[in-house]
């Protein structure tokens, strides 16, 4: 039958290519033209129903061997030795090495040169958790990405002559991270505590999702590492507190000793010893209703 071919779908509401004789549809996922994600159909294969070009055992061995062979050209110009092979073509995000970041249909071209560009500019603690990277409808030649690592949020932006430039955000400047999902893909946009905000769109749902999670994740973590940092610095700046060394426990002081004067100094003297964890929660409130009973 003439239409009994593969179709191509791409995303919105653009008409279908096709129909493709599956020797042109390998041609097309050889030379990458098509990736896992898209969306295709065809009459008997699929029924007529549009799915991903990775539910087709013959591409979904194509985009696997693609994703092995590029992920294996980087690892062997590496210094270190490449991990087990046969744990990359898992395609799990549990796989070591940057065979994790190509399970959610990543373009491996990009994500090999990602990898050399973070390995360059990472200190030594620092690890990458994810990469995602940009899959625009039409002329999708040089996709943005996010990287997110241990200590920031980078964003890599493709420019011409095969440069490549990034903007880095350390996660303690990182004020919010929002996700906003269309037809087309998701966007992701990060916002720095100086107001500024980089946006990165078309991005597929699922590397945009683990984006999200990862950043959520991050913000909580670095919550906790504000409010350290405050009470460190209200520490610090604690002044005119008088401690006298032969106190000890206050428990054990007499209800006499620091009582004696001025009543306000006296609590005024011991919120400043409980700030600085000089005296617990306990001790500030026995000392205390012991102040304000004589007063």
């Amino acid at each position: 039958m003439a239409n009994d071919g593969w179709y191509v779908h791409p995303p919105g509401n653009s008409e279908r290519k096709g129909p493709f004789e599956t020797p042109e549809m390998e041609d097309f996922a050889h030379n990458q033209m098509i990736s896992a994600e898209t969306r295709i159909s065809h009459p008997r294969h699929t029924k007529g129903r549009i799915v991903d070009a990775r539910r087709i055992a013959r591409f979904f061995n194509i985009f696997s061997n693609i994703t092995e062979e590029n992920a294996l050209t980087v690892y062997q110009s590496a210094s270190k030795p490449p991990p087990v092979v046969s744990a990359i073509s898992k395609r799990d995000e549990d796989v070591a090495g940057i065979g994790r970041f190509m399970a959610d249909g990543q373009d491996p071209a990009m994500i090999c040169k990602l990898a050399e560009r973070v390995d360059g500019i990472c200190t030594s603690e620092e690890n990458a958790l994810y990469m995602a990277v940009q899959q625009r409808p039409i002329a999708n030649f040089s996709p943005d990405a996010v990287v997110l690592t241990n200590r920031r949020a980078i964003v890599f932006r493709q420019k011409v002559l095969g440069r490549l430039e990034f903007v880095d955000v350390p996660w303690l400047n990182v004020a919010d991270v929002h996700l906003t999902e269309d037809m087309l893909g998701s966007t992701i946009s990060l916002r720095g505590m100086n107001g500024h905000v980089q946006e990165v769109s078309y991005l597929p749902k699922t590397q945009a999702r683990k984006v999200y999670r990862i950043a959520q994740d991050m913000e909580e973590k670095m919550v906790e590492v504000r409010r350290e940092r405050s009470m460190e610095e209200k520490r610090a700046g604690a002044t005119n507190v008088t401690v006298n060394n032969d106190l000890g426990n206050l428990a054990n002081i007499p209800p006499e000793q620091g009582t004696s004067g001025d009543p306000l100094a006296a609590l005024q003297s011991l919120k400043g010893m409980l700030d600085v964890g000089l005296i617990t929660d306990e001790e500030y409130n026995s000392k205390k209703t012991q102040i304000l009973d004589r007063m």
